[in-house]
Protein backbone atom coordinates (compact mmCIF):
# COMPACT_ATOMS: atom_id res chain seq x y z
CA UNK A 1 0.00 0.00 0.00
CA UNK A 2 2.24 3.15 -1.10
CA UNK A 3 2.02 5.81 0.56
CA UNK A 4 0.36 4.62 3.55
CA UNK A 5 2.57 5.70 7.21
CA UNK A 6 5.09 3.37 8.60
CA UNK A 7 3.59 1.86 12.05
CA UNK A 8 6.17 0.30 13.49
CA UNK A 9 6.90 1.05 16.84
CA UNK A 10 9.73 2.60 16.31
CA UNK A 11 8.51 5.03 13.67
CA UNK A 12 5.70 5.95 15.69
CA UNK A 13 7.99 6.69 18.86
CA UNK A 14 10.46 8.95 15.93
CA UNK A 15 7.30 10.35 14.66
CA UNK A 16 5.84 11.66 18.27
CA UNK A 17 9.20 12.84 19.56
CA UNK A 18 9.53 15.04 16.11
CA UNK A 19 6.08 16.46 16.84
CA UNK A 20 4.37 14.80 14.10
CA UNK A 21 1.28 12.99 14.43
CA UNK A 22 2.08 9.34 13.17
CA UNK A 23 -1.29 8.29 11.23
CA UNK A 24 -1.47 11.58 9.24
CA UNK A 25 2.03 13.41 9.01
CA UNK A 26 0.42 16.75 10.42
CA UNK A 27 2.26 18.77 12.86
CA UNK A 28 1.38 17.85 16.51
CA UNK A 29 -0.28 21.03 17.83
CA UNK A 30 1.22 22.79 20.33
CA UNK A 31 -0.35 21.98 23.20
CA UNK A 32 0.01 18.32 22.47
CA UNK A 33 1.60 16.89 25.44
CA UNK A 34 4.19 15.59 22.73
CA UNK A 35 5.36 18.83 22.19
CA UNK A 36 6.49 19.28 25.60
CA UNK A 37 10.25 19.44 26.82
CA UNK A 38 10.31 16.48 28.91
CA UNK A 39 8.19 14.43 26.87
CA UNK A 40 10.15 14.59 24.01
CA UNK A 41 13.23 14.20 25.53
CA UNK A 42 12.00 10.89 27.64
CA UNK A 43 11.10 9.77 23.53
CA UNK A 44 13.85 10.23 22.35
CA UNK A 45 15.94 8.70 25.01
CA UNK A 46 13.13 5.64 24.70
CA UNK A 47 14.64 5.57 20.69
CA UNK A 48 18.48 5.56 21.84
CA UNK A 49 18.01 3.08 24.66
CA UNK A 50 16.01 0.98 21.96
CA UNK A 51 19.26 1.07 19.78
CA UNK A 52 21.30 -0.22 21.73
CA UNK A 53 19.43 -2.90 23.01
CA UNK A 54 19.07 -3.98 18.93
CA UNK A 55 23.27 -3.56 18.59
CA UNK A 56 23.38 -5.77 21.44
CA UNK A 57 25.49 -2.97 23.71
CA UNK A 58 23.53 -3.45 26.77
CA UNK A 59 24.47 -6.51 28.86
CA UNK A 60 22.28 -9.35 27.98
CA UNK A 61 20.27 -9.37 31.52
CA UNK A 62 19.93 -5.61 31.31
CA UNK A 63 16.79 -4.46 33.47
CA UNK A 64 15.52 -8.61 33.56
CA UNK A 65 14.26 -9.02 37.37
CA UNK A 66 16.45 -11.19 39.22
CA UNK A 67 16.17 -14.99 40.12
CA UNK A 68 17.06 -16.27 43.04
CA UNK A 69 19.30 -18.28 41.45
CA UNK A 70 21.08 -15.03 40.64
CA UNK A 71 20.89 -13.39 43.82
CA UNK A 72 22.68 -16.94 44.99
CA UNK A 73 25.46 -16.70 42.43
CA UNK A 74 25.86 -12.78 43.21
CA UNK A 75 26.13 -13.56 46.84
CA UNK A 76 29.00 -16.26 46.30
CA UNK A 77 30.56 -14.29 43.85
CA UNK A 78 30.61 -10.65 46.28
CA UNK A 79 31.82 -13.15 49.30
CA UNK A 80 34.89 -14.65 46.86
CA UNK A 81 35.84 -10.38 46.79
CA UNK A 82 35.08 -10.72 42.93
CA UNK A 83 35.70 -7.41 41.45
CA UNK A 84 32.47 -6.11 40.36
CA UNK A 85 33.01 -5.16 37.17
CA UNK A 86 33.90 -9.16 36.60
CA UNK A 87 30.65 -10.67 38.47
CA UNK A 88 28.67 -8.02 36.05
CA UNK A 89 30.28 -9.81 33.01
CA UNK A 90 29.75 -13.60 34.41
CA UNK A 91 26.55 -12.18 35.09
CA UNK A 92 25.03 -10.39 31.50
CA UNK A 93 24.59 -7.34 34.06
CA UNK A 94 25.95 -3.60 34.29
CA UNK A 95 28.11 -2.73 37.56
CA UNK A 96 25.02 -0.32 38.48
CA UNK A 97 22.73 -2.86 38.09
CA UNK A 98 25.26 -5.02 40.08
CA UNK A 99 25.88 -2.75 43.32
CA UNK A 100 22.30 -1.74 43.50
CA UNK A 101 21.39 -5.61 44.05
CA UNK A 102 24.29 -6.03 46.53
CA UNK A 103 22.79 -3.16 48.37
CA UNK A 104 19.01 -4.46 47.73
CA UNK A 105 20.42 -8.08 49.36
CA UNK A 106 21.60 -6.10 52.57
CA UNK A 107 25.61 -6.79 51.20
CA UNK A 108 26.58 -3.58 50.72
CA UNK A 109 25.05 -0.85 52.99
CA UNK A 110 24.59 2.37 50.48
CA UNK A 111 27.52 4.47 52.69
CA UNK A 112 29.76 1.74 51.15
CA UNK A 113 29.40 2.59 47.58
CA UNK A 114 31.45 5.07 45.46
CA UNK A 115 30.90 5.03 41.95
CA UNK A 116 29.53 1.66 40.23
CA UNK A 117 32.77 -0.42 40.11
CA UNK A 118 34.00 0.31 43.30
CA UNK A 119 32.90 -0.49 47.10
CA UNK A 120 35.24 0.87 49.61
CA UNK A 121 35.38 -1.50 53.32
Amino acid sequence: MEGSPDLSPEAIIQSLANGIDPLTGEVLPNTSPYNQPAVIRALFTLLANQKKIKSGKFPVNHGKPWTQQQNEHLTAFFKQAMPINEIAKNMGRGSGGIVSQLMKLGLVPDSQTHGQNRITE
